[in-house]
């Protein structure tokens, strides 16, 4: 046998040795993670699911389920302050505190060659593809396969840049050696670094950028890809650029945020897809009989909903850029909701904000584009105020004085 073909069965044989394992998070959209689940086993069998949620029901509807071969209840922190309005940075430090015990699982599960991570709406639908992920991490010996929207740039809650949090894929063995789940999420300044921002900054800290591939940027990629309706993502520099979809031909992952949509829309998209890559198993065939839609109506509804949301934000003088994302429910109902004088502001702020970032200042007003510099307990104490916090996790904070 000659030199080229041993190389070509060593090749096509090598993932057929892989141990993968999968960790898959969410809150509460359980089938969501059954779906992911069955998409993962209809692969393998072998393959190592983990699932984790931090909702007081998760393990009731997940623990025993066929498909997952391991849960894990995640910690329920409180997310509203004491007004009982929902705080961004509490809820970025859930998801950071989720992806930290999810991923430390996978890890310390020593028969594993290679891991990837995946929030509960991020799909893959070829499994060649992932096991291209891993091979390529080997010949270019890097660690970690990761997704980012301007590697290494300085944002707001994102020191270091951004690191899509939603789907990456690592090396188990290197992440062990490089401790790179060994930490606490309440140690990385939370009121200031959100779940993409502590990513980076443990990521870069613990591997470098020799240790790191960037497999894609979301920014260059598709938010939807049909014979219907493409739209490429490339004029969104600024923003979320996931949603409502997030499109890789590349590597055929395709991420769709149901809660983006109003209705049942969300789930038909995500039901066509399902159907589109031929998915089949317990859950997924239930899912795409309630709602699958012939692919010209779907896009039908998906372009005239997209249509009215440019509509509204055009009366307002305003891009889905300038508004920072294209969720269509976060639009409605903020101009549902809003008065005229926070409209007329918000249309003021972002417009200023265009002319900053055209002219480039907020790269020379670094901090300022940060935002305040008030020190942690500042932050807890005047912001927070929620006694369950304190009570429950003021002991794992590092600075002194909190409050009881």
């Amino acid at each position: 046998m000659n030199i080229t073909a041993q190389k070509f069965i060593k090749e096509a044989s090598e993932p057929m040795f892989m141990k993968i394992g999968f960790g898959i998070i969410t809150y509460d959209k359980f089938y969501e993670v059954k779906i992911l689940a069955d998409i993962i086993k209809s692969f393998s069998k072998d393959f190592y699911v983990v699932a984790l949620s931090n909702h007081p029901k998760g393990g009731k509807e997940l623990a025993r389920y066929k498909n997952i071969d391991k849960y894990l209840q995640g910690e329920d922190l409180p997310f509203k302050d004491k007004h009982g309005n929902i705080n961004h940075q509490l809820i970025c430090l859930r998801t950071s505190m989720n992806i930290q015990q999810c991923n430390k699982a996978l890890v310390d599960n020593k028969k594993l060659d290679y891991c990837a991570f995946l929030h509960s709406d991020s799909w893959f639908f070829d499994i060649k593809k992932i096991y291209g992920i891993f091979k390529e991490l080997k010949k270019k010996k890097k660690v970690l396969a990761l997704g980012s929207i301007g590697f290494g740039l300085a944002n707001k809650g994102q020191p270091l840049g951004n690191v899509l949090d939603m789907m990456f894929f690592y090396d188990r063995k290197g992440a062990e050696e490089h401790r790179l789940f060994e930490y606490d999420p309440f140690q990385l300044l939370p009121h200031k670094i959100d779940s993409h921002g502590s990513l980076s900054v443990i990521f870069y800290s613990r591997l470098g950028t020799d240790k790191m591939w960037l497999y894609v940027n979301p920014s260059k990629e598709y938010f939807w890809k049909s014979k219907y309706l493409t739209e490429k993502t490339a004029n969104f520099k600024y923003g979320n650029c996931v949603r409502p979809c997030a499109i890789f031909p590349k590597y055929d992952l395709v991420h769709v945020n149901q809660s983006s949509f109003p209705g049942d829309l969300g789930y038909q998209v995500q039901a066509y897809y399902l159907q589109k890559y031929g998915m089949k198993g317990p859950t997924i065939n239930t899912f795409i009989k309630k709602y699958e839609l012939p692919e010209k109506e779907l896009f039908k509804r998906v372009i005239a909903l997209d249509k009215k949301v440019r509509g509204i934000l055009g009366r307002h003088l305003m891009t889905y850029e300038m508004f920072g994302t294209k969720d269509y429910i976060k639009v409605l109902n903020y101009y549902k909701k809003a008065s005229f004088g926070n409209r007329f502001m918000r249309t003021l702020r972002a417009w200023i904000w265009k002319v900053v970032k055209r002219l480039n200042i907020h790269r020379k007003l670094e901090w300022f584009y940060m935002g305040a510099c008030e020190e942690i307990g500042q932050y807890y104490n005047n912001f927070i105020t929620n006694p369950e916090i304190y009570k429950k996790y003021g002991h794992r904070l590092w600075y002194k004085e909190y409050k009881e």
